[in-house]
């Protein structure tokens, strides 16, 4: 919940390009993460550039540093990633119940509403 939150807030994309975050393409810069995301959203157009997500790491207070979650969170969910049934989970954000698949622009607003709720 923290990192999709932390995430949201940053990049200030909508639900739906923070669904559709997928690993494979993430690239590490010294001064944050960038993802491109390569599926069409409600924004984009078929033969467009793909839209690209800079994610800037904040030094100064670890707490609040997105790209330490990150790469915290891409630790903790290594083992949930491997190739199953359906295919690999290169998506992002995992849901944090079984069977752990992709979570959709839903999850991802009703995780960013429960935040908030939280924080009165």
């Amino acid at each position: 919940l923290k990192l999709a939150m932390l995430i949201a807030l940053v990049s200030a994309d909508r639900g739906q390009s923070l669904a559709a975050l997928d690993i494979r393409f993430k690239r590490q810069h010294r001064n944050g993460v960038e993802f491109t995301i390569p599926t069409l959203l409600k924004t984009s157009r078929p033969g467009k550039n793909h839209k690209k997500t800079f994610l800037p790491s904040f030094p100064c207070d670890r707490r609040l540093c997105v790209t330490t979650y990150l790469k915290e969170y891409l630790v903790r969910t290594s083992p949930l990633r491997s190739v199953g049934k359906r295919g690999g989970r290169n998506r992002l954000l995992l849901s944090f119940r079984k069977p752990y698949m992709p979570v959709t622009s839903a999850t991802v607003g009703r995780w960013i509403r429960t935040v908030l709720e939280y924080a009165g």
